[in-house]
């Protein structure tokens, strides 16, 4: 049967489409919910339509939205509030990708994990299929289960690192969770965010001498920013210190804030001595760092430990070590 024009009948599960946008509309006062359903739709050649509703933002700004087919990724930078209702004209599948030389082979086996330093599919997806099952729920789950800034942020860092280690997202997202996703008959995302969940997993593995990475889902009121610490540790017998250098803890901080950028903190914890470098590209406000500094201050005042905080601003940040994390660089990743 042919599917009638202006359908999203035929359409890949998944995988990517080239699309155009047709028509959008964002909440206003008089409208703060907008219907999808009442946009204009008529692309010549009656070519299939996608309408949905914004949900939220991946950190690199490029708009999710639900749609009658599924949730989909705009691959562009926008910035488009929640809620605001979409219509997508489908052109066509994107092409596919032209398979990569041998030599690129090994860093293909990395891609995935690159991939998800960045951004987690899987969890938008699960948890803007929960919202839509059970919104009340949605909000719980997220409130229980991501880091979210704030005074809980540090223990909701740590039961996220703890369940990356038992590598059970059953027991991460909650029963109530997984049985609102499997009544709605979404069941099938809870294997494919277990399986990102066990990629994430990956980077954290112990291995002698090089970085661990954790690449944290933290959730900021409206978006999803995936944060990336990196630990390793400094001196001693197996560290990359000098001979007779005390051994230490080096950690590196690399997220991406809306307003300020990419944001660098890189540290070195060794014995009861904190050293702080705070890089971003642009020179940050002087009334933000003295209260940076003040927090720094106090913290040290309150454990005990000594050190120094110094703040640097340039173009050019030293780039964190994800490479060493999944073995390859991951800029020869097409």
């Amino acid at each position: 049967m042919t599917p009638p024009p202006g359908s999203a009948a035929g359409l890949p599960i998944s995988g990517a489409l080239s699309v155009r946008v047709l028509a959008f509309e964002a909440p206003t006062a008089d409208n703060p919910v907008p219907h999808p359903g009442r946009l204009p739709t008529a692309p010549a050649g009656g070519a299939p339509v996608l309408t949905g509703s914004v949900l939220f933002s991946t950190p690199q700004g490029q708009p999710v939205v639900q749609t009658s087919a599924g949730v989909v990724t705009l691959n562009l930078r926008a910035d488009l509030p929640i809620g605001s209702a979409v219509a997508l004209e489908v052109l066509g599948e994107a092409p596919a990708p032209l398979p990569l030389p041998p030599s690129q082979a090994a860093a293909a086996n990395a891609a995935p994990l690159v991939a998800l330093s960045r951004q987690w599919p899987a969890l938008e997806e699960t948890l803007a299929a929960l919202q839509q099952a059970d919104p009340q729920l949605a909000q719980s789950v997220m409130r229980a289960i991501l880091p979210q800034p704030g005074p809980h942020f540090t223990s909701g860092m740590l039961f996220f690192m703890s369940a990356l280690k038992g590598g059970d997202v059953r027991a991460w997202l909650g029963e109530p969770a997984v049985r609102a996703l499997e009544g709605a008959g979404k069941g099938r995302l809870i294997g494919k965010l277990n399986d990102e969940f066990r990629e994430i997993g990956r980077g954290s593995e112990a291995r002698e001498g090089e970085w661990r990475g954790y690449f944290l889902p933290v959730h900021d009121g409206q978006h999803i920013q995936q944060v990336r610490l990196f630990v390793h540790r400094h001196g001693g017998e197996d560290g990359d210190g000098t001979d007779g250098e005390a051994e230490g803890t080096r950690f590196m901080v690399d997220v991406e804030m809306t307003r300020l950028g990419p944001i660098q903190i890189d540290g070195l914890v060794r014995e009861k001595r904190l050293d702080l470098v705070v890089r971003t590209r642009e020179a940050l406000p002087d009334e933000m760092r003295r209260e940076i500094s003040a927090i720094f201050v106090s913290a040290g005042e309150t454990t005990g430990f000594k050190g120094g905080l110094t703040f640097q601003a340039g173009p050019k940040m030293p780039p964190p070590p994800l490479e060493q994390v999944v073995g390859h660089r991951p800029d020869v990743v097409v």
